[in-house]
């Protein structure tokens, strides 16, 4: 059972594409938000193609939780890596 070091992903790794997919996400979610609250405040009818209000309101919610917990996940690798320092150090 031979595994290369370099080949795994870190605990940061997750962390960071989390909050990466996390951010991509919450614009994603603004720009329907922003579409649907445009057209809702026009005077024509809605295209089949506006988004739902409520799917992009939760979803923009989820994101920013999600983002949060993987930044908190990083403060915690960052104060875990400290103390192995100072205990080697």
């Amino acid at each position: 059972m031979d595994m290369e070091i370099g080949s795994m992903q870190t605990g940061w790794d997750a962390s960071l594409q989390g909050y990466r997919k996390a951010e991509e996400s919450m614009a994603g979610h603004a720009k329907d938000i922003a579409q649907a609250t445009t057209e809702a405040a026009s005077d024509a009818p809605p295209s089949p193609k506006t988004p739902d209000l409520a799917t992009a309101m939760v979803g923009l919610k989820t994101s920013e939780l999600s983002g949060g917990y993987n930044m908190k996940a990083m403060k915690v690798q960052d104060n875990m890596a400290k103390e192995l320092m100072n205990l080697f150090g």
